[in-house]
């Protein structure tokens, strides 16, 4: 999970440049890994070779997470608050380890549902530009995929 983790902070330091050429044309990759049970998913948008936005979903399922001793059957008993708390704990965990912060105007959403834990994070170009050095879709597609995602 660590090396899946050290793959997605690489990503988003990749993740940061945008363009504005309505005559090039739009570009959608879709990269998946998992490990130890959690899906990570990211969706790369850009036009031609420039990268414009990039969301970033994990999909944490609680058989998951039941070694690390969090089951459906607690969050199910859990009031909303204790769930809420939960939830935060996780993403604040998640975005510290990707460097990322809230307040940098990232799109960031995370709950438990039926199926266990859920964390979204997207932003367009601009935003990455604030943070984040400019690179091209083929080199965040070539380091995803170097870092286990498998990229369509």
């Amino acid at each position: 999970m660590k090396k899946l983790l050290v793959v997605l902070c690489a990503a988003f330091v990749l993740a940061g440049c945008g363009g504005s050429g309505d005559s090039e044309s739009t570009v959608k990759k879709t990269c998946k890994a998992e490990q130890e049970g959690i899906a990570i998913t990211m969706d790369l948008e850009g036009k031609d070779d420039v990268l414009s936005k990039v969301s970033l979903n994990i999909n944490a399922p609680y058989t998951a997470m039941a070694p690390m001793g969090l089951t459906k059957d607690m969050v199910d008993k859990a009031d909303a608050d204790v769930k809420k708390q939960a939830s935060d704990t996780m993403k604040n965990v998640m975005l510290q380890t990707m460097h990322l912060n809230e307040d940098d105007g990232y799109t960031i959403t995370s709950d438990f549902d039926d199926e266990g834990w859920k964390m979204s994070v997207s932003a367009e170009a601009s935003i990455f530009e604030q943070s984040f050095n400019a690179t091209s879709m083929d080199e965040m597609v070539k380091e995803l995929s170097d870092g286990g995602f498998t990229c369509e």
